[in-house]
């Protein structure tokens, strides 16, 4: 039994709401960052919306990481602070499921 975790992490600075990072420095620093924790992943970029606390909708683009294991939840707390310092991000979406999976070879 495995675990499918997910952590989309929107763009857009909490402060200004404004894209203060473009997406390649974006990714280069999530795939960096994430690397420290060896973990297997799949990183992909999206754009979606959210209502604000302000009641605000706001458009985003957001990166999406997947990575499917089991993992301490020290690590993956860790990854998630670092990556909302980093983005300056008040929260991002953190998804966890138990799932069946294998790896054929």
């Amino acid at each position: 039994m495995y675990k499918r975790y997910e952590v989309i992490v929107g763009l857009k600075d909490k402060d200004s709401y404004n894209f203060e990072h473009d997406l390649k420095a974006s990714q280069d620093k999530f795939l960096s960052e994430f690397s420290k924790y060896k973990f297997d992943f799949s990183l992909t970029f999206q754009k979606g919306g959210y209502v604000a606390q302000n009641g605000e909708y706001i458009l985003e683009n957001s990166l999406n990481l997947v990575v499917i294991g089991n993992f301490e939840q020290p690590q993956i707390d860790a990854f998630i602070n670092n990556v909302k310092e980093y983005f300056n991000q008040e929260s991002v979406l953190f998804l966890e499921k138990k799932i069946d999976a294998e790896f054929r070879r």
